[in-house]
């Protein structure tokens, strides 16, 4: 059995179609599908020249005074979320407290140590302090520290070498570990350098084969028993810091020993101790620069409120990408007959900053309400500058009618 032959004859077509018995109906259907495949075209030409726009823009975006733009990246939509919800909160007291330490000696820290746990009741004391080296003040410290651990509810601080390939490979510990075994969490922050705006934290770090608890996580093993099981789920993966959803109370160290504050302040809290004033212990956050040990208390206080944050799954970005640029793309070919100069363009920025606006207070309701974090930097960024897109896309093609039409008019002459 033979196929039957098919050709395609491009001057017999335009003789059906201009034939005057031709149906006027066919013809109608015939613009319409070319029209059809028109637009598809320049959908799909603005989403890609959009896209790659808004990458090429997002790539030197960051909200770090200290990097250098173009070569390091680090913004999240998350950093406005955070800033605007903490405008807007009546902030509650938290559960955590913060000590500080600034001016003290190893000798007074020892002190403080010990009038925190004999005079008052907290619930567990985490000291965001690093002993590397013994000194002097070592005799008395050592055994004051020894009484506090036998209260049980004492954590030390360790540290995680630098991570070789992204892992970390050893555990540091305080010189004074050797000889008391304490309970210790790791006071690493969930960043590759220091210079990174602070907006993740991690319950436990892996290293090698066994996993570390980081000093949050171990406070609350300490102290709470049942959340430290439900919270032991989560495993190593990151989790944003919800910085807004409390007011964490900061004291002096100082003034505890000295007695201007009465210790009973600490009882039944998770209490922090740390430097909160040191400038080469400040990192940046999406609410400015902070201190190290202040971070950690935001990251307990997270967990203590089990706000933990989910990201919304990539594809509903992508969708929400494509389907603004079918919008904005469609809109602009209508509006593009519009006989009145300007109107196009006025109505058209009317509209970009109705759809940025209602995607930042979507998204901050869905972080707020229901603890889903939806990334909308890219569909934003789009929508800012795709109009540009549509601009280069339909200026080519204007451009392309008038060289047609003026060597025509040149072969015509």
């Amino acid at each position: 059995m033979e196929w039957p032959k098919f050709r395609f004859d491009i001057k017999q077509l335009k003789q059906r179609l201009w034939h005057p018995d031709f149906s006027k109906l066919h013809f109608e259907r015939f613009r319409i599908r070319t029209s059809v495949v028109q637009f598809v075209i320049n959908v799909c030409l603005a989403v890609l020249l959009s896209c790659l726009l808004s990458i090429f823009v997002l790539k030197g975006l960051s909200l770090s005074p200290t990097s250098n733009i173009g070569s390091n990246s680090d913004f999240e939509m998350s950093d406005i979320y955070i800033k605007i919800l903490d405008s807007r909160y009546c902030h509650k007291l938290s559960d955590v407290i913060v000590v500080g330490i600034d001016g003290l000696n190893r000798r007074d820290v020892g002190n403080l140590v010990e009038k925190m746990t004999m005079c008052s009741s907290p619930k567990v004391i985490g000291m965001d302090i690093w002993f590397k080296e013994p000194n002097s003040c070592d005799v008395d410290f050592i055994p004051q520290m020894k009484l506090c651990d036998d209260y049980g509810n004492l954590v030390i601080a360790s540290m995680l070498n630098d991570p070789i390939k992204g892992e970390y490979t050893t555990v540091e510990y305080s010189f004074f570990q050797q000889f008391i075994p304490f309970n210790t969490g790791t006071i690493n922050l969930d960043a590759s350098t220091r210079y990174e705006v602070m907006r993740n934290f991690k319950t436990e770090f892996k290293v090698g084969d066994h996993k570390v608890s980081s000093m949050p996580m171990e406070m609350i093993r300490l102290a709470d028993d049942t959340l430290y099981d439900k919270l032991k789920k989560l495993g190593d993966k990151s989790y944003m810091i919800y910085y807004p959803d409390s007011k964490i109370e900061i004291y002096s160290g100082k003034e505890i020993l000295s007695g201007k504050t009465d210790v009973s302040v600490l009882d039944d809290k998770y209490v922090l101790m740390g430097d909160v004033n040191l400038m080469s212990d400040c990192f940046m956050t999406p609410l400015g620069s902070m201190p190290g040990v202040m971070i950690h208390a935001y990251a307990l206080n997270t967990l203590l409120e089990q706000r933990i944050i989910h990201n919304s799954p990539d594809f509903v970005v992508w969708l929400v990408t494509i389907l603004i640029c079918i919008l904005f793309t469609t809109l602009d070919l209508f509006l593009r007959k519009l006989t009145i100069r300007g109107a196009k363009f006025f109505i058209m920025r009317i509209l970009q900053g109705i759809v940025i606006i209602s995607l930042i207070v979507f998204g901050i309701h869905m972080l707020d309400s229901k603890s889903i974090y939806l990334n909308i930097a890219f569909p934003t960024s789009i929508i800012a500058i795709g109009l540009l897109s549509n601009d280069i896309i339909f200026g080519c093609y204007d451009l392309y009618q008038i060289i047609v039409k003026q060597i025509n008019k040149y072969k015509k002459s």
